[in-house]
């Protein structure tokens, strides 16, 4: 019985010593935690730096491609202006040049109206004058054959001479009237002519010229509905990128704090468990850019903004997942405090993720119908 109460003895440990064991199971419990969560963050990090840097390298590529998309619509609208202006006074002067022919078309058909009833006028007399010489050689003529053979040689010498007079006369009348006629006639319609020509040809150059101003117009309406949708598109595209590049930074600050205080419960950690050695610190870099930006369209980048919304949203809700775990583990306060505000950060972010990243593809789209209706507009120019 004795013996059976030193073994009793012996094998039940002294409370020193269980208060030992309970610390250190404590300890490697707690090491397990910090050793996990530290991986955690380690992934949130290079998820992070992952999903950022897309979204930064899209920004800066949307971002250019607005900007270069300016300076040409600029470069258009200021030669599209130049060129109406030109043609708009050249239409001008040839409204005149037009009036004018068209004036003096008008005058020349009045001056032949007006001729033509002078011509009216001098056949009747012509015609008048005619009758009456053929009337007085038809009564010489007569008066002649009414004289006998061999007799009144005078008399028909006389009458002989009157019918060469009256023949004479109307020959030249007949001669004088159709020259005077004919050039009057002649002259007023070649002018008319010529008038009407002229006054054709220079309304088929307006006629272009105002259809040159037409286009003109309505591709500075088309460039400056672009350059409108494209300036709300830059708009949204700046705020959104600022506050992500600034949300990023944000987040890095505090897994930083985060990371450093699992480095201060490791190094308590180590203190508390003299036998076990725990170095898990972790040491953040954040990563530039990456170079070589490739060119892109404004629709493929807008299109490109739901990946990035994707990207962006599973890594934040890694972190925000992350966070409540922590919540719910034996690390100390001021880790789980640092964790939580992370995990705050990175929800306040998620929340305002659909919102902004609509607002842009609302703009993105007005942007691209305004860029649809120019390019349409050249392809039907192009085709005419």
């Amino acid at each position: 019985a004795i013996l059976a109460q030193g073994r009793s003895r012996l094998c039940k440990p002294r409370e020193p010593m269980k208060l030992a064991l309970v610390a250190a199971a404590f300890a490697f419990a707690e090491a397990g935690v910090l050793r996990d969560l530290d991986h955690r963050l380690a992934a949130q990090a290079e998820a992070d730096r992952a999903a950022s840097e897309a979204a930064g390298c899209w920004c800066k590529e949307l971002s250019e491609a607005l900007a270069s998309r300016q300076r040409e619509a600029e470069l258009e609208l200021q030669g599209l202006e130049a060129r109406k202006r030109v043609q708009h006074f050249d239409n001008e002067g040839l409204r005149l040049e037009v009036a004018g022919h068209e004036a003096q078309a008008r005058e020349h058909e009045r001056a032949l109206d007006a001729g033509a009833g002078i011509a009216a006028k001098e056949q009747a007399a012509y015609e008048d004058e005619l009758t009456s010489h053929e009337s007085a050689l038809k009564a010489i003529r007569k008066a002649m054959g009414t004289i006998p053979q061999g007799s009144g040689a005078e008399v028909h010498a006389a009458l002989r001479g009157l019918e060469n007079t009256f023949t004479e006369k109307m020959e030249a009348a007949q001669e004088a009237h159709s020259n005077k006629m004919g050039e009057a006639l002649d002259s007023k319609a070649e002018m008319l002519r010529l008038a009407k020509e002229a006054a054709a040809a220079k309304s088929a150059r307006l006629a272009a010229g105002v259809q040159a101003v037409e286009k003109a117009t309505t591709r500075i309406e088309l460039y400056t509905a672009q350059q409108e949708a494209d300036a709300v598109l830059s708009t949204s595209t700046g705020a959104l990128c600022e506050r992500l590049e600034r949300e990023s930074a944000e987040r890095v600050q505090k897994r930083q704090r985060a990371q450093l205080a699992i480095s201060q419960a490791n190094a308590q950690a180590a203190q508390e468990a003299s036998r076990q050695a725990m170095s898990n610190a972790v040491t953040f870099l954040h990563r530039g850019s990456r170079a070589g930006l490739l060119s892109a369209d404004v629709s493929e980048l807008v299109a490109e903004s739901v990946g990035i919304q994707s990207k962006l949203t599973q890594m934040l809700s890694t972190v925000v997942m992350d966070a409540h775990l922590v919540q719910s583990s034996a690390v100390d306060a001021e880790l789980k405090g640092a964790v939580e505000s992370l995990g705050q950060e990175a929800q306040q972010s998620l929340d305002s993720l659909p919102e902004s990243f609509d607002e842009l593809r609302s703009a993105g789209g007005k942007s691209v119908q305004a860029d649809q209706a120019l390019h349409a507009e050249h392809a039907l120019a192009d085709e005419s």
